[in-house]
């Protein structure tokens, strides 16, 4: 199973989560602020950061997920993870 995560972090950016999901057919969708899922990541992120002492950086955290070949995303906390780990 191949997951494909990417984050880019720009702190001049606004503050928050931006959260895209691309399908394999190449459509992206922006998930809304309220999503389920976007919350689930963030949440992730917060406990695993805070857990080390941390916390998110100042701007905002764009993050792009992939479905996989059986047209999965990654868990939320896949994506919490590897927003913690590029911050």
């Amino acid at each position: 199973m191949s997951v494909q995560i990417n984050v880019r972090i720009d702190e001049h950016g606004p503050a928050g989560v931006r959260l895209r999901q691309a399908s394999r057919l190449g459509r992206v969708l922006e998930l809304e602020r309220d999503d389920p899922y976007l919350i689930e990541c963030e949440q992730d992120a917060y406990e695993r950061l805070l857990g080390q002492g941390h916390r998110l950086p100042a701007g905002s955290i764009d993050v792009l997920v992939a479905e996989d070949e059986f047209r999965h995303y990654p868990s939320s906390a896949a994506v919490g993870r590897a927003i913690a780990i590029a911050s």
